[in-house]
């Protein structure tokens, strides 16, 4: 039977808990940023454009920004 973690150890493991949080959050928080700026960027609606450049964007835009943006959402 394993032994209790004494008080160090639970200090331990609750700051690195706190740590990882911290950092999951303000990650999902850049990505959301990131991706309000790609999706801000894309053409408007009155420019003529190709059907290829509209694929185009779209696939880089799913698939670099939104894609992490899921991931990193919890």
């Amino acid at each position: 039977m394993p032994s209790p973690l004494n008080p160090m150890e639970w200090a331990s493991l609750a700051l690195l808990i706190l740590i990882s949080a911290f950092y999951k959050v303000t990650w999902s928080l850049r990505q959301c940023d990131f991706a309000a700026v790609v999706m801000g960027s894309a053409p408007q609606p009155t420019e003529e454009l190709t059907p290829g450049q509209v694929q185009a964007f779209t696939w880089r835009t799913r698939g670099k920004c939104v894609r992490g943006l899921i991931r990193h959402c919890n």
